[in-house]
């Protein structure tokens, strides 16, 4: 099965990496006559979440682009249905999505900070990039660099933080580009 494109965007917390990601994927989607299509991954659980995914939500609708949003929280790749394939897909965000993956039913922080079971998270995201890089045309990702934080004392925070270090060197590896954003403005990390 051919592999679609797969673009890589990081940065810091409000650095424009989500405006800067809706833009290049409407133009990917526009030059390339594909449907757009916004995989939300957050979910709702306290008020300045609801005000961030209310706020993407509004900045999709006055776009001029024809957003089409799939929800999915965790298991990604079972919401991308054959009606979505080969399409230009933008998954916003990693970091929310692998939170989403940590706490699913039956896993606790104990469990993954004392067993293997994160190494089973990892790979079970890793593999969700691959089957939806398989079935789209583009995959934009975008993800938070969280690499300039202190050290935390929380086992489970360096974990996860580790872990998402290793989601992004795979994905950059496997990138056809990546983007870092820094005060808005986009930089090319890499071109294949």
């Amino acid at each position: 099965m051919a592999q679609g494109n797969l673009i890589f965007i990081s940065g810091g917390v409000r650095s424009g990496k989500s405006s800067f990601a809706e833009s290049y994927a409407a133009q990917v989607a526009e030059s390339k006559d594909k449907n757009l299509y916004y995989l939300a991954t957050s979910l709702s659980f306290d008020d300045e979440m609801t005000k961030r995914i209310k706020h993407h939500q509004a900045t999709r609708g006055k776009s001029i682009h024809n957003w089409q949003t799939i929800e999915a929280s965790k298991d990604i790749s079972e919401a991308v249905y054959k009606e979505h394939e080969d399409s230009v897909i933008l998954l916003d965000c990693l970091t929310v999505w692998l939170s989403n993956e940590f706490y699913q039913k039956g896993i606790t922080e104990e469990t993954l900070v004392n067993s293997e079971k994160w190494n089973e998270v990892k790979q079970h995201v890793m593999n969700e990039i691959k089957n939806l890089r398989a079935r789209t045309d583009t995959l934009v990702i975008v993800s938070n660099d969280i690499f300039h934080e202190g050290i935390h004392t929380s086992a489970y925070v360096n974990l996860y933080s580790q872990m998402l270090g290793e989601l992004h060197q795979y994905i950059v590896s496997e990138a056809n580009q990546a983007f870092a954003i820094e005060s808005t403005v986009p930089i090319l990390m890499k071109q294949s």
